[in-house]
């Protein structure tokens, strides 16, 4: 052995070892004729001989060997045989999937920066054009089944891999090629189940309300392959998918109420209580933890938890859990469901320590992010931190300390403006969705920043939004234009300084702007300008059983509130409902339905 390689360590030996089987792929994969060469032979080659021993070598080499196909440009590659294959079809007669095949492979074992790379070289736009191909339409052998599963698995792990590709898969009508299938495919269910897997990532419940209603009888399947998963040693289930990723699917797929009162007939809840007991794995705790807490901000799915009080008590049991995300989950639930004691006494410490100890120009600037937007969220912390008036920025990737509610109380309650830096994971995000609900609830006041290109707020967040104005930032050349105006909007609500200009900013075209107007003795004003004693006396004349004029001084309902709670009534009833019976201490079912009249009357 020469001394050059008697120095080289264990990780430089793998690597060099790991580049010259990435070459010999990619020199492969580049000198491919169509004309000469047996296809499947080299494939498989590729795939079986070389890819997969590498990957499953060892977690290093695995590591080595994504950051070889990312240096040596593999999906690019991969990309141009696909766009010459859909072009010289004839010669891939019966070996059409196995390209499929092979970007599977890498998918399943893919990192977040090959996730990235599938985006930038247009792969859905490749993956979606073969699901159309014609003769794949009508599933008429056990070929084309398979080679719809291919691309269909493709999709499902690109969009795991990364969330931002959902967007253009969606744009791509993936959503409709899915229903497509799944009407055609019977009762295969393999196919069935990749497909729901898929819906599931891809469907926006909020821009498109049936695309994730799924028939009860793949739901129950679905549920079931669950159950019969986690019984298995492995609890991996037959075709490959593990517990947790079938548990996040059917967590995707109770964002639809209907989808969530039939999980719930058929014993959801109680798979959950099962899951969250001693001796499953914390993935799969957290995953049903998580499940549950998407549940609990449905009507239905709070009254079922909350009546269980042995499955509340374990979920209590986890709050303290050493696994923070499994911490978080199980006291993100109580929180929404109201039931800690503790936890309320908690968090009314909170209040009255900010309170009483802290003056306005003392609180700080919270930025509300979801973690897939944390690097924009650091960029944005930067640079408010560098102007004047906005230096005291609070994140909490930097205050890493106590439990989600801890962190939301130290965040919100400190706050004197949040800024909202909203996409579609920040919706999907459960703590998002409480913190930001939170930060509604205690008046505070909120910017709201687009940082998903392409992407309209809807569902809770554009609710939430209501009339409000919000502004693009998508990236560092955005950020750089709007930081002007941002800053003078920040110091305007938390000190009440005065820009010298008038502030622009873009208006969401999720919720137009109304004029609505209420009278009041002898002179017509808008009820929006109402003030909290205005409310009161409105509330007064409702003649209602129970007495809300003390929580709603205390809560600070104003006109502004009014006019979100109209939005509610709407957009988002469930949380409408939340309110009146937490914010505003209303319980009974005729008051509730008094005062929704009288809100709806106001014009």
């Amino acid at each position: 052995m020469s001394s050059k390689a008697a120095d080289m360590t264990d990780d430089e030996v793998l690597y060099k070892k790991g580049k010259a089987k990435i070459k010999k792929i990619v020199s492969k994969l580049k000198a491919l004729d169509f004309n000469e060469v047996d296809q499947k032979t080299l494939i498989d080659e590729v795939d079986f001989d070389i890819l997969r021993p590498m990957l499953l070598e060892s977690s290093k080499m695995q590591d080595i060997t994504m950051e070889l196909l990312m240096d040596y440009q593999f999906l690019t590659v991969l990309q141009k045989i696909f766009e010459r294959q859909q072009k010289d079809s004839k010669y891939w007669s019966g070996n059409a999937h196995l390209l499929t095949r092979l970007l599977r492979s890498v998918l399943y074992w893919g990192s977040e920066s090959l996730g990235k790379m599938f985006l930038d070289v247009e792969f859905p736009k490749i993956l979606v054009d073969n699901l159309s191909e014609e003769h794949l339409m009508n599933l008429t052998s056990k070929e084309t089944v398979d080679q719809v599963f291919e691309l269909v698995c493709c999709c499902y792990l690109a969009m795991k891999l990364n969330p931002n590709s959902r967007l253009e898969f969606r744009n791509r009508d993936l959503v409709k090629l899915c229903t497509h299938f799944m009407q055609k495919a019977g009762n295969d269910r393999k196919l069935t189940n990749e497909l729901l897997f898929v819906l599931s990532y891809v469907a926006d419940l909020d821009a498109d309300p049936k695309a994730l209603k799924a028939t009860n009888k793949n739901l129950f399947y679905i549920h079931d392959r669950l159950k019969l998963t986690l019984k298995n040693d492995d609890h991996r289930s037959e075709i490959g998918f593990s517990a947790a990723e079938i548990f996040a699917c059917i967590s995707r797929l109770a964002l639809s109420s209907d989808n969530a009162m039939f999980l719930i007939g058929h014993g959801i809840i109680n798979t959950c209580e099962v899951v969250i007991s001693d001796g499953f794995k914390d993935d799969e705790i957290q995953i049903a933890l998580e499940f549950l807490w998407t549940l609990s901000f449905q009507q239905c799915g709070a009254r079922e938890i909350k009546k269980n009080k042995y499955l509340c008590g374990l979920i209590n049991s986890h709050k303290n859990s050493d696994n923070r995300h499994i911490s978080d989950a199980a006291t993100g639930i109580l929180f929404q469901l109201n039931v800690d004691e503790e936890l309320s006494q908690k968090l009314a410490g909170f209040k009255t320590q900010k309170s009483d100890g802290q003056q306005d120009e003392a609180r700080h600037i919270m930025i509300s992010y979801s973690w897939n937007q944390s690097e924009i969220a650091r960029a944005l912390a930067e640079r408010l931190r560098l102007e004047d008036g906005c230096r005291n920025v609070w994140l909490d990737i930097e205050k890493m300390e106590g439990n989600i509610l801890e962190r939301m109380a130290e965040g919100v309650e400190g706050a004197s403006v949040v800024v909202c830096c909203y996409s579609e994971s920040y919706k999907n995000s459960q703590a998002c969705r409480s913190e930001a609900e939170y930060a509604f609830k205690l008046n505070k006041h909120i910017i709201y920043i687009n940082t998903q290109a392409d992407y309209e707020a809807n569902g809770w967040i554009g609710v939430l939004m209501g009339n409000n104005q919000h502004y693009e930032m998508t990236d560092s050349v955005k950020l750089n234009k709007i930081l002007p105006d941002l800053t003078d909007r920040i110091k305007q609500l938390s000190t009440g300084y005065q820009p010298n200009q008038v502030v622009e900013m873009q208006t969401l075209p999720y919720c137009e702007s109304t004029s609505v107007t209420a009278s009041e003795s002898e002179q017509e004003i808008s009820y929006v300008s109402w003030n909290c004693e205005h409310v009161v006396n409105w509330i007064r004349m409702m003649s209602l059983k129970t007495d809300i004029e003390g929580k709603t001084r205390e809560e600070g309902v104003n006109g502004n509130t009014l006019a979100e709670l109209q939005h509610w009534q709407i957009g988002s009833p469930d949380f409408f409902l939340r309110f009146c019976e937490s914010s505003l201490g209303m319980h009974d079912p005729m008051d509730i339905l008094v005062f929704s009249r009288e809100l709806r009357q106001l014009k």
